[in-house]
């Protein structure tokens, strides 16, 4: 209805990357989609669909869980934060190198691994991601929302890693 050059002029103003007005043919479509992606391949696009995420200085580790499960057993407590410890760096290293290769197989598969330590742990936030990762890969697994999503999970178990090294009571 507003098929006029002056409204194409205004719409490409306002920031829109090309215009094609309706009823369009498909063959111009196709090619005005080939040009601008191909335009943009070097750019960086953020999809709104992909949330920023902040994290505080915030404890990450609640051991009311954990402590729950172990019923008072100290040294079971010691031991699951001693493989958490031990393991999740390697992990971590497996899913961030899967995630950038997009092996999808190795990465649900670690994702999978991962999750129950950091439930255990009460670690919610990377619970969170972790639940993220696993809908991404079943909804968008080549998607950037995942990828970013394992660069959090990994920034918060960081930081989870050096709060359990701190912590004196196990």
């Amino acid at each position: 209805a507003h098929a006029t050059l002056d409204e194409e002029k205004r719409c490409l103003q306002n920031g829109m990357n090309d215009y094609l007005s309706k009823p369009y043919d498909f063959n111009v479509l196709l090619e005005k989609l080939y040009q601008n992606l191909n335009k943009n391949k070097g750019d960086t696009i953020q999809s709104p669909e992909v949330q920023t995420h902040e994290i505080t200085t915030e404890k990450l580790v609640d051991f009311k869980y954990l402590k729950d499960f172990a019923e008072g057993d100290d040294t079971f407590i010691k031991n699951m934060v001693s493989i958490f410890l031990e393991n999740t760096p390697e992990s971590m290293e497996i899913i961030l190198n899967s995630s950038k290769i997009d092996d999808i197989k190795i990465l649900k598969k670690e994702i999978h691994k991962l999750k129950s330590s950091i439930s255990l742990l009460g670690i919610v936030k990377a619970s969170e991601s972790v639940n993220s990762i696993e809908k991404e890969l079943e909804v968008n697994p080549l998607g950037q929302k995942r990828k970013e999503e394992v660069i959090y999970l990994n920034e918060i178990c960081q930081l989870a890693i050096k709060e359990l090294e701190l912590v004196e009571e196990y």
